[in-house]
């Protein structure tokens, strides 16, 4: 990272004379050594020839996620060639749970006559929810969560066909398009 991008903490204490001080705190190497007097953490870093201060929080772990925080923002910004990065709209994110409400309102809708096809896709998005039930968003999936879904299912063991493992076919089912390919 240029220097001009280097991130780094400082700390702000009050001094026996009730004044405010700014101070930085000592290094062994590349690691910290956390000041014990109460006060403020900060991340420090140059924009041009212009100082910029932000509080990290109060205690050595706020302020060493603030530093990272912060020099990833740096770097997506340098990255993008000094040309702001939109933030994310929070509310744009589809919640797993609506996606599969949605996904079952459909399925009910368009094949009313076939139980035995929603009681499947009940029991892929089952999968679904034991190996990446910690996703809370359809966009944060990724192709590695895919990729561990399979590993995982992989290593099933089938209960309709006398404990055999599952196969790659059936595994290529649940995650293609021709199955939940709402969720």
């Amino acid at each position: 990272m240029p220097a001009s991008k280097r991130v780094r903490i400082i700390k702000k204490i009050r001094e026996s004379s009730g004044i405010w001080k700014f101070i930085s705190l000592a290094r062994i190497n590349k690691r910290y050594v956390w000041d014990k007097r109460p006060g403020y953490y900060f991340v420090e870093w140059w924009q041009g020839r212009q100082r910029k201060r932000q509080l990290a929080g109060q205690t050595p772990t706020e302020a060493g996620e603030a530093q990272r925080r912060k020099r990833n923002e740096l770097l997506g910004e340098l990255i993008a060639g000094g040309k702001e990065i939109p933030k994310p709209n929070e509310g744009s994110a589809t919640p797993i749970a609506d996606a599969t409400q949605m996904f079952f309102t459909h399925v009910r809708v368009h094949s009313p006559d076939k139980p035995n096809t929603i009681r499947r896709y009940e029991k892929v998005l089952e999968h679904f929810e034991r190996i990446l039930g910690k996703k809370k968003f359809i966009e944060a999936i990724t192709r590695a969560d895919i990729d561990d879904y399979k590993t995982a299912r992989s290593t099933d063991k089938s209960q309709q066909h006398k404990g055999r493992i599952i196969t790659p076919r059936t595994i290529n089912f649940e995650v293609s398009g021709k199955c939940c390919n709402s969720v």
